[in-house]
């Protein structure tokens, strides 16, 4: 059997901090002005967005700013592309769905993110 494979162990050197509680993860962390993100999640499985309303939320004490896909996709940065360039077996490039950050103009499944809301506390 080779040195590395499936089924092998994986040592892990992490688990003796975090289990003693001598680890910090990031969120522990509290770095002066530092603000939060909050993604707002559809509680339906699928639907038509016809209006989302965030003027309410924008205005709250503490909030930066509330950013919805509409607003993503008006700026051209609300597609997710593959990290990995593949290809199909006859050597074409695969087909590179559109994967929005956002949703737009539909949910496609329960917990699609609608919006994010980053604030301060």
């Amino acid at each position: 059997m080779s040195r590395f494979g499936i089924s092998q162990p994986v040592r892990r050197v992490e688990d003796l901090r975090f289990l003693t509680g001598t680890g910090r993860y990031v969120g522990d962390l509290d770095v002066p002005g530092q603000a939060h993100a909050v993604k707002f999640r559809s509680p339906l499985a699928h639907a038509r967005i016809q209006a989302l309303d965030v003027d309410a939320a924008r205005a709250a004490p503490g909030v930066v700013d509330v950013i919805t896909g509409a607003e993503l996709a008006e700026a051209g940065v609300n597609n997710m592309a593959c990290g990995i360039r593949l290809k199909n077996r006859d050597g074409t490039p695969r087909a590179e769905p559109g994967r929005p950050l956002l949703a737009t103009d539909r949910v496609r499944y329960a917990g699609d993110n609608l919006a994010l809301a980053v604030a301060r506390s």
